[in-house]
């Protein structure tokens, strides 16, 4: 069976738009990996009681669910007086907390 001119055309056309998808979907996941990674090894601290959402996001494990309620928390109690206080927010486990010590501060 051969197939015409038209339904060459047609599955090449099907075979360029799957590698097109997968290429996109591979460069954009990569991407963000390489982000959160930058992240990570950049050695800088984060002043819990002054970092906004944003800066707090971008702490290993804590995402902006989590950040929110560090500052939620923070509002409500004065600011934190020490770094354990992080374990009273739902979300932070004794795990993460030890997994985030290095790169935070109070201040």
């Amino acid at each position: 069976m051969l197939l015409s001119r038209e339904e060459k055309v047609i599955i090449l056309i099907i075979v360029i738009s799957l590698i097109s998808g997968c290429l996109i979907y591979f460069f954009t996941s990569f991407k963000s990996k390489i982000k959160k990674e930058n992240i990570i090894l950049t050695p800088t601290y984060v002043n819990i009681n002054k970092a906004d959402i944003d800066e707090l996001d971008k702490l290993p494990g804590i995402g902006k669910t989590i950040a929110k309620r560090i500052v939620d928390y923070r509002g409500k109690n004065n600011g934190f007086k020490n770094i354990e206080e992080l374990r009273n927010i739902k979300g932070i486990t004794n795990k993460k907390l030890e997994k985030i010590k290095q790169y935070i501060k109070i201040e």
